[in-house]
């Protein structure tokens, strides 16, 4: 099991609520959802002319960042509004970004999504994912450029493409506590990082010594790490290594790590 939940808390700034709020997030816009979601969603003649098909996504993977307007026929609504009053509300905003107003600011006070904690940050996905039309809207325009509005049965989406920075990497985890106290844990960590530089495989001392029980038994593999899926510790410190350089002993709630980034 990788990348997992004692380690990908999503970067929030802000802790989501011991109820999540319903919107877009990634399990609410994968494809999967799109049949359950149609039946909730009651059809609405379209005054406008159909606008022209969008390109079909071509690379594997992509990085989003967006803000969701919902509306009342939206599935998981929260708010009153009608269809037209949210496509209003969405052209209002992109007038504003095109003013040079900031993404992300934008996108904590309006999105309905729970992303706005995180400025509508999604990460990077992997193509089909997410709804054919949203993905549609992210894929017709570069990194760092505005998309076109999307609407899905869960509103209407402002997307902004982001660039795909990802690593490849590996970590060790000793945990403090259960008789262990911080500075044991600390010098433990730091004997290991020295016998890895001594020439013992990471691989090797993450099988035998990481507490971390979801990665031990892959020799501490964590795969593709993109911004925004790891606490902000640990992804500074993946992003600041070059591939093959090991970090320092990086401290979290759960203890010390060493990260090895691969690539």
């Amino acid at each position: 099991m990788r990348l997992a939940s004692i380690l990908l808390l999503l970067a929030c700034t802000e802790r989501p609520p011991s109820n999540p709020e319903p919107g877009a997030e990634l399990s609410t816009l994968r494809a999967s959802d799109i049949a359950d979601a149609a039946e909730d969603a009651p059809s609405e003649p379209r005054s406008d002319p159909a606008p022209k098909p969008l390109p079909t996504p071509t690379e594997p993977r992509y990085g989003v960042s967006h803000i969701l307007i919902s509306h009342r026929d939206a599935s998981h609504h929260r708010h009153d509004r009608s269809l037209d009053e949210a496509r209003s509300l969405a052209e209002q905003l992109l007038d504003h970004l095109e003013r040079g107003e900031d993404f992300a600011a934008l996108a904590r006070r309006h999105s309905d999504d729970p992303s706005r904690g995180r400025g509508g940050w999604l990460g990077t996905y992997a193509t089909g994912t997410y709804l054919p039309e949203f993905e549609a809207a992210v894929a017709s325009v570069p990194p760092g450029s505005i998309g076109p509005l999307a609407e899905t049965t869960h509103g209407v989406h402002i997307v902004r493409r982001e660039p795909v920075v990802e690593a490849e990497a590996r970590h060790l985890l000793l945990q403090v506590g259960k008789g262990r106290s911080d500075a044991e844990a600390l010098a433990a960590i730091r004997a290991l990082r020295h016998r890895h530089i001594q020439g013992e495989s990471f691989d090797s001392l993450a099988r035998a010594h990481s507490e971390h029980q979801a990665t031990r038994s892959e020799g501490g593999q964590l795969g593709l790490i993109g911004r925004g899926q790891l606490v902000p510790d640990l992804e500074r410190a993946i992003f600041e290594l070059e591939p093959g350089q090991v970090s320092q002993p990086v401290r979290t709630p759960w203890g010390w790590h060493l990260l090895l980034r691969e690539r």
